[in-house]
């Protein structure tokens, strides 16, 4: 019986207010809500971005019908200051777009996971000299 987004803003404030963001690790995650479909209806489908440490919620969207989670991902993110954070995601996520905006517009870190539907991408990793890398 509340404004769902109103009330997540609220939340939001406090936690930027606390200082409860900076240089944390953030999930982007979709989720199908449980009991929300019916016959008529898809169900519920919310995409969120939770602190991992905390297991806080900071922000999340309804993705409707009509779209997916890839453009209301970076739509989400541009309310969040970043900077300083990594963010995660599945492999949906894994956009060269996504990818410009987190370090570009945010100032932060992304990790992604890869899989076999992007063998370009997945093949320039396997081929990278890790033993080079620093811990």
């Amino acid at each position: 019986m509340i404004d769902a987004e109103a009330f997540d803003v609220e939340i939001y404030d406090w936690l930027l207010q606390n200082n409860l963001v900076s240089g944390k690790a953030l999930a982007i995650d979709g989720k199908t809500l449980r009991g929300s479909r019916t016959r008529e209806q898809k169900g519920v489908h919310l995409l969120s971005t939770v602190i991992h440490q905390d297991g806080v919620v900071l922000a999340q969207k309804n993705v409707g019908e009509k779209t997916n989670e890839i453009p209301v991902a970076k739509e989400m993110l541009k309310q969040l200051p970043l900077k300083g954070c990594v963010v995660t995601a599945d492999a949906l996520h894994t956009q060269t777009d996504l990818a410009t905006a987190i370090v570009m517009d945010h100032e932060a870190d992304y990790l992604f996971t890869v899989k076999e539907n992007q063998p370009t991408l997945r093949n320039a990793l396997k081929s990278l000299n890790y033993e080079a890398l620093s811990p």
